[in-house]
């Protein structure tokens, strides 16, 4: 079978076991080989300057975290003991995650410290998950494309692909994306496997991963979606599928969420968790699902458009009570997962981070990642775009729905640069089309595919387009020292903590890049804030300090806390008039109130009594 005659035809399916976890045959063992050898690659390069490319403050806190429960917290005793707001801080980050962690470390502690073993327990895990996401990935590869014309080129380029992804699974990458990565790739496996019972494994994985994190809910919604579409046009085929995609999605929304939080927390409201709203709306959701097919038998039998449409009026209209009941009992949730932030907060922490505005915000240093994962993008949603649509015209949909949400993906990563990590799985399941396709537009001594260069084409066009408006806006964004990055970002590495040494433990008043530091290399003191939304008392403490116009003004403010550490380090940083204690500190000027502390320690990290 020529190239030319595999795009105009579509691939031949064949037949496999039915199975609700996909299997992998010989060939699949190539092709994960492969796509192993690149992630270990990327991750290995990752690793060789000690620092994490994705790492960032979701790692310490969750360590923080780890490091509570095997010295004996209560399980679902969700106080964080590294902070002092001077209140307690109660944690959204699911016990879910923490229990893989906590189990080797207690194992490995038989042996070894305990420190140690939480260490090691934090370079074996993501590693472990590593494995279960590469299988997935393949599963649904394999799925969506021909075996005899896949090969190792083609998983190797899904892997390069999904290198924003493949970085969460680096040794020490503790945060809950690599495995909420897992979950939404066993959800995608699912709804497009071929057995119906992998309906049990999508709606699971979707239950768990809200469970998890929320982060995942737009693409949950989007893979749903489509499957809902594809039981109202070929009910006979994926009715079954939705049926128990929605009934395991609603069997494991209240227990994944216990799970997680304990059953108090889990029956609250808490619009950055999974609690009360989020339960409700996976499980009516769910049974909704699992109730459709059974009305439609009742009451839509046929084919055709119009029969499709009474089946999705037959489940569109009582879905509609799903947000109306949002609205009525949860209005606090719709102003979404940042609504207990203080508008000082809101403007002084989260409008600055960048990962949470369009990608034409990113400074220059990000050009090349935002321009290389967009584009490539627009390259591979073009290049499968003929292959989706001829199998729809064969009644066959699984293409389509990968191919809905790897659109979505890269619509949220535009709008929402930190949604980079969901694009690298949503988009190279689908990039060996991208390979099959250039091959068919520019053959070696064959008729070239018209429609594959029409379709390249597109992709090409769009791609210069998105690179041009990246180079109008992100490579005239010349990073500048700021204050409130300053406060946020710096960690005074390159500097000892000797100023701790001897020191009793206490509350410490310090910016937030100092904080991490102290959480990190410090746990025996406590901090008043973190970058956290639920630190919101902490962080509006903290910028009211630094904000004083003298220590005088500000002694008030530190009467809960012992010390203030800071890093004085001078970088110029424009904005520091509106942080006078600040300014103050970091230029080593005295401070009223403030007793320096091993003031001969020779770090610039200073740490300071605070004379009550």
């Amino acid at each position: 079978m020529s190239l030319e005659t595999s795009i105009e035809t579509g691939p031949v399916v064949r037949a496999a076991p039915d199975s609700s976890s996909p299997a992998i045959p010989a060939g699949g063992q190539v092709l994960l080989a492969v796509f192993l050898a690149v992630a270990v690659l990327f991750i290995g390069i990752d690793l060789l300057d000690g620092k994490l490319a994705v790492g960032d403050n979701d790692d310490l806190v969750r360590n923080a975290q780890i490091r509570g429960l095997m010295a004996g917290q209560a399980w679902f005793d969700m106080r964080l003991g590294a902070l002092a707001m001077p209140e307690a801080y109660f944690t959204h980050y699911s016990r879910i995650v923490d229990l893989p962690y906590v189990l080797t470390g207690r194992l490995l502690a038989m042996v070894t410290d305990i420190e140690t073993a939480q260490l090691w327990a934090a370079r074996i895990w993501p590693p472990v998950l590593l494995l279960g996401f590469a299988w997935l990935f393949m599963a649904i590869l394999r799925r969506l494309h021909d075996d005899d014309v896949l090969n190792g080129r083609h998983a190797m380029l899904a892997a390069m692909l999904s290198i924003l992804a493949l970085m969460e699974f680096a040794p020490g990458r503790t945060d809950h994306h690599n495995l909420q990565l897992v979950l939404l790739a066993a959800m995608l496996a699912g709804i497009v496997g071929r057995s119906s019972w992998g309906g049990l494994m999508a709606g699971g994985a979707a239950a768990v991963s809200v469970a998890v994190g929320l982060e995942g809910i737009p693409y949950i919604v989007t893979m749903a979606g489509t499957l809902v579409l594809a039981a109202a046009w070929r009910p006979q085929d994926f009715g079954a599928k939705l049926s128990l995609t929605g009934l395991s999605m609603a069997t494991l929304a209240l227990p994944a969420a216990i799970a997680s939080y304990g059953p108090v927390m889990a029956l609250e409201t808490r619009c950055d968790a999974a609690s009360a709203p989020y339960i409700a709306i996976l499980a009516a959701g769910g049974l909704l699902m699992a109730a459709a097919p059974v009305a439609w038998n009742a009451a839509a039998g046929g084919v055709g458009q119009r029969a499709m449409a009474v089946r999705l009026a037959l489940l569109g209209v009582p879905a509609l009570a799903i947000p109306l009941a949002v609205v009525q009992f949860w209005p606090e949730c719709l102003s979404g997962h940042y609504n207990m932030l203080d508008p000082l907060v809101r403007a002084l922490w989260l409008e600055p981070i960048l990962q949470e505005k369009p990608v034409f915000f990113q400074k220059s240093p990000k050009f090349t990642v935002v321009a290389y994962l967009g584009s490539a993008g627009f390259l591979v949603l073009a290049a499968s775009a003929p292959m989706m649509w001829r199998r729809l015209r064969e009644g066959r949909p699984e293409a389509a729905m990968a191919w809905v949400t790897g659109l979505v993906s890269v619509v949220l990563y535009i709008l929402f640069e930190r949604a980079s990590r969901f694009t690298g799985l949503f988009i190279p399941v689908l990039a060996p089309s991208l390979l099959i396709a250039l091959q068919a537009a520019f053959p070696k001594g064959a008729k070239p595919d018209r429609f594959a260069r029409a379709t390249l084409g597109a992709g090409a066009v769009l791609s210069g387009v998105f690179i041009a408006a990246l180079a109008l806006t992100v490579l005239q964004n010349e990073p500048k020292p700021e204050a409130l990055d300053q406060i946020a970002t710096d960690k005074c590495e390159g500097e000892t903590m000797a100023a701790f040494d001897g020191v009793p433990p206490g509350k410490v008043m310090a910016p937030i890049g100092v904080s991490m530091r102290i959480v990190t290399e410090e746990p025996a003191f406590q901090v008043a804030a973190l970058a956290l939304q639920r630190a919101n008392a902490g962080l509006k403490h903290m910028f009211d300090v630094l904000a004083a116009p003298d220590g005088e003004a500000a002694r008030p403010m530190l009467a809960p806390f012992d010390y203030v550490a800071v890093c004085a380090r001078d970088y110029g940083s424009s904005g520091m008039e509106a942080f006078p204690l600040f300014r103050d500190l970091t230029a080593g000027r005295p401070v009223a109130g403030l007793e320096p502390v091993n003031a001969d320690s020779g770090s610039r990290l200073k740490l300071f009594r605070i004379t009550h």
